[in-house]
């Protein structure tokens, strides 16, 4: 399934782009230097003062299937070996940025919801799963599904967020983009 190629994938209803603090702010239809050079990418900007956590994602409402059950199931996805994939870049060095996927409290998707459960991060600042640190140039990350998996995000069941955690928490103003999200082979 795609996440985002140009927009938030949306079905039968909506999905959405959502961060948190208020000094973290979310463009999910910026036109400037996407994957290809055309097409739209996410484009996050923050300023986080000392002490403070910030982040965000894309809600993903999915199919609704038999029981009103929205998200993404992940269950074969994870047993065929299957892998999150996209593109990120920062703006400048600096940025400190973890992704991971995750669950909500209202299972149908149909609105936003408090994360019920959050699957393991990884870090994009480092060498995990084959994959280089985050520059200031597009890079294609694939992180194996199973390096995602936890207790709440255990790989049998639907997630419906994409999510990222964005640091240092020093005051500067920071950017860091995302297209082309997806499981893939």
């Amino acid at each position: 399934p795609i996440f985002y190629r140009d927009a938030i994938a949306v079905s039968a209803d909506y999905s959405f782009g959502y961060t948190y603090p208020s000094a973290v702010t979310i463009n999910t239809a910026n036109t400037v230097g996407p994957v290809g050079g055309s097409g739209k990418s996410i484009k996050v900007n923050y300023t986080l003062p000392s002490g403070t956590g910030g982040g965000g994602g894309i809600h993903i409402r999915g199919p609704l299937t038999a029981g009103a059950m929205g998200g993404v199931d992940l269950s074969r996805a994870v047993q065929a070996g299957h892998v999150l994939s996209f593109y990120a870049k920062t703006g400048a060095a600096g940025a400190n940025v973890s992704v991971t996927l995750g669950k909500t409290t209202n299972a149908s998707g149909v609105d936003g919801g408090g994360d019920t459960g959050t699957g393991a991060w990884v870090s994009l600042n480092g060498t995990a799963h084959g994959n280089l640190p985050l520059t200031t140039s597009w890079q294609r990350y694939q992180i194996p599904l199973s390096a995602l998996l936890s207790t709440s995000v255990d790989g049998t069941g639907r997630i419906q967020r994409f999510r990222f955690n964005v640091g240092p928490s020093d005051g500067v103003a920071r950017e860091v983009h995302f297209d082309e999200i997806s499981l893939d082979v």
